[in-house]
Order: structure tokens, then C-alpha cells, then sequence
């Protein structure tokens, strides 16, 4: 189960990843962020989001040439996969996830 301070790493890191000029985690608002409803808690690894996009790391751990970002924020590494459909017919999104170990954070942004 993510901590709360899972959940607040995940948030500031988002945000960070997003405002591009930020240099240091006081520069952000935690109140104008994502609430705690918005992060979903997961068991998937990240190699199971890889493979649910039919690829794989390889055996060096280098970025697969899929539709992703792999970002390195103030706060840890942030993967981010655009136009990610969570079922047939529903609006297409982005989806955020951060790996804690034992669970990754996510957020999507699509419809559900």
C-alpha cells in the first residue's frame, strides 16, 4: 500500500516534470496538485507496462523505442506513456507512473 508520503513524493514529482523551470522541490504547491483520489496504487512492475505495450527493456536496461518518456525529476524517475486507451472507446489519455518498490504510483489522465 502506497504511504502518504508515497503519494506526496508521486505528487511533486508530477508537477515537477511538468513546470520545467522548477529547480528545487520549494518551488512547488502541494495544494494545487493532484488529490489523493487521482493516484492509483498498482502491482504492476514496470516491465509489465512495457510489455503490455509489446516491448520489452533489453538486457542493458535502455529505453525501448515505444511512445514514452522516461524523466528523471527532482524526486525520482517519472515514466509517462501519451496516448494510452484504458478501454475500446474510451478518450484517450496519458499515464504517469513511479516506481516505490513494492507498488508504483499512477495517474491517468483519460477516461477510466
Amino acid at each position: 500500500m502506497l504511504t502518504q508520503d508515497q503519494r506526496n513524493t508521486f505528487r511533486l514529482a508530477l508537477a515537477s516534470f511538468n513546470a520545467y523551470s522548477v529547480k528545487n522541490v520549494e518551488e512547488l504547491d502541494i495544494n494545487h496538485m493532484l488529490s489523493d483520489d487521482q493516484i492509483v496504487e498498482t502491482r504492476e512492475t514496470i516491465e509489465n507496462f512495457f510489455e503490455a505495450k509489446g516491448r520489452k527493456l533489453n538486457r542493458r536496461s535502455e529505453r525501448p523505442e515505444v511512445p514514452f518518456e522516461q524523466e528523471t525529476t527532482l524526486l525520482g524517475i517519472i515514466f509517462k506513456w501519451d496516448d494510452v486507451q484504458a478501454r475500446k472507446g474510451a478518450r484517450r489519455g496519458t499515464l504517469y507512473v513511479m516506481d516505490f518498490g513494492v507498488a508504483r504510483a499512477a495517474f491517468f489522465d483519460g477516461e477510466a
